[in-house]
C-alpha cells in the first residue's frame, strides 16, 4: 500500500494502542477533525474536510485547544 502524505508513518500508524486511545474523531458539518489528548487538554492534530473554508477557520488549526 502507498500513501501519499506530508505525515510520518508514526503519525499514521501510531506503535503504542495507549496512543490510539488518545485520539478521537469528532464529525463536522463537511468531515472530520482529529483530536489528540495532550495531559489534560484536547487539541486539534488533523482536519479532514471537503470545504475548503474550514481549513482557514482558526478553531479547527493544528494546536488549538477544545474543551470535550
Amino acid at each position: 500500500m502507498i500513501l501519499y502524505t506530508p505525515l510520518s508513518n508514526e503519525e499514521i500508524f501510531p506503535a503504542d494502542e495507549k496512543e490510539w486511545e488518545q485520539r478521537k474523531d469528532i464529525p463536522i458539518e463537511f468531515g472530520m477533525v482529529t483530536i489528540r489528548k495532550e495531559s489534560d487538554k484536547w487539541t486539534v492534530c488533523c482536519l479532514q474536510s471537503s470545504n475548503p473554508q474550514d481549513y482557514l477557520s482558526p478553531k479547527y488549526q493544528p494546536g488549538t485547544e477544545w474543551v470535550l
